[in-house]
């Protein structure tokens, strides 16, 4: 086992302090390059391998995501990742039609409640 006395370290003291000096000297003009790079940087779009166009910060947390890893899934094995998933038709036992987008504003027209509602006293 290495004691911290056997380990080398990676930058030597001499280093530490001219970078230490150079930060304290250059606090501000460092802070404004950060944040100018930081604004950029979070700006850029990123095109991803499912399909999705994200920007940089998030693009961490998108490909965690199961949106990313169910398209990756249907990518590798053929399915169509079907980019008209939003606009099919569902036909509703109401006899109503929506498409999968406008689902919630379907349930709240007058014709479905009214059948809910005979569904529920027939029941």
């Amino acid at each position: 086992m290495n004691t911290e006395a056997e380990k080398v370290p990676s930058r030597s003291l001499a280093l530490v302090k001219a970078q230490k000096k150079y930060y304290e000297k250059n606090k501000e003009k460092l802070k404004i390059k950060q944040t100018i790079y930081n604004e950029s940087y979070n700006k850029t779009k990123y095109q991803c391998d499912c399909g999705d166009v994200i920007t940089n910060s998030s693009r961490h947390h998108h490909i965690r995501s199961k949106r990313h890893t169910d398209r990756m899934d249907k990518i590798k094995n053929n399915i169509d990742l079907g980019k008209n998933h939003d606009k099919q038709t569902v036909y509703c036992e109401c006899g109503g039609k929506y498409n999968r987008r406008n689902r919630c504003n379907h349930f709240n027209t007058v014709k479905h409640k009214k059948f809910v509602q005979l569904k529920s006293q027939s029941e």
